[in-house]
């Protein structure tokens, strides 16, 4: 099934490209991590999300999702993942910061919205 959204350029400054999900584009998806890790995140949570074990789960989790949101498919929509979540976020429970059963892949898209409405 295809996107109906529109296209919107990229929020990156200068840039052309043209996107249908998220604000950046491929080329710049990553600009967006390291200014919210840069200003949004403490240090132990980026010390958390720079280690190798996180690496390795976040992974393990992407491939268990298939790459797909999660939260799409409960409505029964095929959107790629790119974000892998907590469900139980780091600042309640850094124990449950590695384990399969505490994360799932959803989309920027799912995640943003989910993160502004909890305040």
């Amino acid at each position: 099934m295809i996107s109906k959204k529109p296209l919107k350029p990229c929020n990156k400054s200068g840039c052309a490209e043209l996107v249908r999900d998220g604000a950046y584009c491929d080329k710049h998806k990553n600009d967006r991590v390291k200014q919210y890790d840069r200003y949004e995140r403490n240090q132990e949570s980026r010390k958390f999300y720079q280690s190798s074990n996180w690496k390795k789960v976040r992974d393990y989790i992407k491939a268990r999702d298939d790459g797909l949101c999660q939260w799409c498919l409960k409505d029964k929509k095929i959107t790629k993942a790119d974000v892998v979540h907590h469900i139980i976020e780091l600042t309640e429970d850094m124990s449950k910061a590695l384990e399969p059963s505490n994360l799932e892949c959803v989309c920027h898209s799912c995640h943003n919205e989910h993160h502004s409405s909890k305040g």
